[in-house]
């Protein structure tokens, strides 16, 4: 529990969620890959599938990717949420860790939502060739 008036421990608690969501968002695109590659696999390789569930595990892929973009949003939305008030508490530090990091044109969320929508995309795809 923080006590109040003692920004340094909540700018080191919204540090350690900044490193966490971080390191949750780079395992969730882990796992995507394996599920991805799995249900690839299973689809495209194993061509003695019936057709019907063939579409069912590729309607599986469109699931994971909807799924995977929802929890990649969410990650984005508690580090988002952690970076503003750091950088807030760095006001009242004299820090400048957060407020002048490198900012990119393309933030990461956004390459990993398009790579998951473009997988969905892939997958929807399939289900009508």
């Amino acid at each position: 529990m923080v006590k109040k008036g003692e920004p340094i421990e909540e700018y080191k608690i919204a540090s350690e969620n900044l490193r966490w969501y971080s390191n949750i968002r780079f395992a969730q695109l882990t796992l995507f890959f394996a599920i991805t590659a799995l249900i690839a696999n299973n689809v495209l390789v194993n061509q003695t599938l019936s057709p019907m569930f063939g579409n069912l595990i590729k309607m599986a892929g469109v699931f994971a990717c909807a799924l995977f973009f929802y929890l990649e949003s969410r990650a984005d939305n508690y580090w988002s949420h952690f970076m503003k008030r750091a950088v807030e508490l760095e006001q009242t530090l004299g820090y400048k860790l957060y407020k002048e990091r490198p900012i990119r044109k393309l933030r990461t969320t956004h390459a990993i939502r398009a790579f998951i929508f473009l997988i969905a995309v892939f997958w929807i795809i399939t289900i009508y060739v």
